[in-house]
């Protein structure tokens, strides 16, 4: 299909913009209610026509095209994820944005006025659509951002107020406007925002910002949400600063009645020093309060949260070895052996400790010797089982490793197909020495 004829059967849909609403009921007058729902359809209907009939002439789309599309989103809901995918007019919207060379060559430096100038219009759904133009790569200057921000103060909608603060929150660093509009928004009524707030106040791009840890610390003591409280907690890893320890370290002594914010704050507590995107600064004694904890006695279904232990996995990555030379691998595959031995822990914290310590690299002795300590489980259903199975897959997978290296990456004689690449993981475990994390 040429760009054409995509941009034609794009824009057709737009025909069927009426379908996003209800169409008026029969009141009995069958002449009426034909001529009321013809006159829904007709606005839909002409601004298709219309479009299609001037990008035809100049064989793209234009700045002109592309804003009566924004505008045929005007019929459609706006959910809490975003525009309704289902609306006609937003397929015809996204289907028309799919020839990215034409948008980049016609409309760069075109969308940030675009959006701007429909960040107050009556539809939800042109406003949250606005929002995103205002702020997009071709879009985000400075006038767009105070556009957005003056925007966001008479916002109503809940979605279409999270949509702009998404918008201009990267720029809290370097926006005093940006940085007073996300703390003014900490104690909206709606959850969502708050959770966006705050998710923002949390990020590393609000690092060095002043009056933003204080906001997220306090909501995650005193927001009136649970869920709030909990995500709050959970995003104090992403900003890994030293002041936001005290409170993790009393709110990871255990679960105390709430185990979601229990695990999110040890989550967020491991978010400190292990992290998707690397820290450049890991917090060390974020990480040796870590070890504490997954240590401590006696364990519990509840403790450690087996919720977090997956996120003990971003341990593996090169840059935690390369930025915190006080990392001590071995003191936590140590730590996660124990934490699998022992049984009065929940199953998935003691599955998820063997999944951490194979993607850590793990001597293969010491899984099996965790495979010893529950052949007993072997027969019998359970929780125990569960353990059992999943030391026995990794031990399998680490012998056909090593099968498939000693044959020079081919698969033995009689087995077809491809050799499996073994999955990405740390060097394995050199022999234990005392380090920082055992101290």
């Amino acid at each position: 299909m040429n760009r054409s004829t995509s941009l034609t059967c794009a824009l057709s849909l737009l025909l069927l913009a009426a379908g996003c609403s209800d169409p008026p009921a029969p009141t009995g007058d069958a002449p009426a209610a034909k001529a009321a729902a013809e006159k829904a359809v007709e606005p839909a209907e002409k601004l298709a026509k219309e479009t299609l009939a001037e990008a035809a002439l100049d064989g793209a789309i234009t700045p002109a095209d592309y804003e009566k599309l924004l505008l045929g989103l005007a019929e459609c809901a706006v959910e809490s994820n975003g525009i309704d995918r289902d609306c006609a007019g937003w397929k015809a919207f996204d289907g028309a944005r799919k020839d990215r060379k034409t948008l980049m060559r016609n409309l760069a430096g075109e969308l940030g006025e675009i959006g701007r100038r429909h960040l107050g219009h009556e539809s939800p759904a042109v406003r949250l659509q606005a929002a995103r133009l205002a702020s997009s790569l071709f879009g985000g200057d400075d006038d767009s951002r105070k556009a957005l921000v003056e925007a966001a103060k008479a916002e109503k909608n809940p979605h279409v107020l999270r949509a702009i603060l998404r918008s201009v929150r990267s720029s809290i660093g370097r926006s005093d406007a940006v940085r007073d509009l996300l703390v003014s928004m900490v104690e909206h009524p709606d959850e969502q925002v708050r959770i966006t707030v705050l998710g923002a106040l949390a990020a590393s791009w609000a690092r060095d910002t002043e009056g933003t840890l204080e906001k997220v610390l306090a909501a995650v003591e005193n927001d009136p949400s649970p869920r709030v409280r909990a995500y709050a907690c959970r995003q104090l890893g992403d900003r890994a600063d030293p002041r936001a320890l005290p409170l993790l370290e009393k709110l990871t002594a255990g679960p105390k009645g709430d185990g979601k914010l229990y695990a999110d704050c040890f989550r967020g507590l491991i978010g400190m020093w292990a992290a998707p995107v690397p820290h450049k600064t890991p917090n060390q004694k974020a990480y040796r309060l870590t070890l504490t904890r997954l240590r401590a006695t006696p364990r519990t279904e509840q403790m450690p949260p087996w919720a977090a232990i997956p996120n003990l996995e971003w341990a593996a990555r090169a840059e935690l070895a390369e930025n915190a030379p006080w990392f001590d691998k071995s003191a936590l595959i140590e730590a996660l052996e124990g934490l699998a031995l022992d049984r009065a822990s929940h199953w998935l914290a003691r599955t998820g400790a063997i999944k951490t310590m194979v993607k850590l690299g793990a001597r293969t002795a010491r899984l099996q010797g965790i495979e010893k300590a529950y052949a007993d489980a072997a027969a019998t259903p359970g929780a125990d089982k569960h353990v059992h199975e999943e030391v026995l897959k990794a031990l399998a997978a680490r012998a056909k490793a090593a099968e498939l290296k000693a044959n020079g990456g081919k698969r033995p004689e009689g087995e077809k197909g491809a050799a499996p690449k073994e999955k990405s993981g740390a060097a394995e475990e050199a022999p234990a020495q005392k380090g920082a994390g055992q101290k």
